[in-house]
């Protein structure tokens, strides 16, 4: 879980630095995300003392210390990243497009690579926010199963 974690931060990373990134690399934390909800929600649902109180206290001291700091920097760069979209791009007869609330904008094609690049990010963000929580919910998990937390 934590390869994934650092596979979807590395696809964050390289939409600031890599201008040949495909935008579609983002599928990869999305998809990553899914299986990681399954999973850990599989994990905590089979558990007969499951609650979300016991799940909280059991997640460890570092891990929300940790949290606390990345998950308001995640979601500050994504709310400016949303800032930043100028609309949702198209391509329409070899003609790269930005359409903006209807309105239709032609834009070169660095500048429309630039907008896939945005959503990329806001992507891999949304999904690396969520491995984050499945992560916490994991080892939380993991610590209330071996007895090192007691409610």
């Amino acid at each position: 879980m934590a390869t994934i974690m650092l596979g979807s931060a590395s696809v964050v990373i390289r939409t600031f630095t890599d201008s040949s990134m495909p935008p579609w690399f983002a599928l990869f934390a999305v998809g990553a995300t899914v299986v990681d909800g399954v999973t850990v929600g599989g994990m905590l649902l089979t558990n007969p003392k499951f609650s979300f109180e016991g799940l909280i206290n059991a997640v460890p001291p570092l891990y929300l210390a940790v949290g606390g700091i990345a998950v308001p920097l995640m979601t500050l760069l994504a709310v400016t990243t949303i800032v930043q979209l100028p609309g949702d791009p198209h391509v329409v007869d070899g003609s790269y497009i930005i359409n903006s609330h209807g309105v239709s904008q032609v834009v070169s094609p660095e500048r429309y690579g630039e907008v896939l690049r945005l959503l990329a990010r806001l992507f891999s963000l949304i999904a690396l926010l969520g491995q984050v929580l499945a992560l916490g919910a994991f080892l939380a998990h993991r610590r209330m199963v071996s007895g090192q937390h007691q409610e």
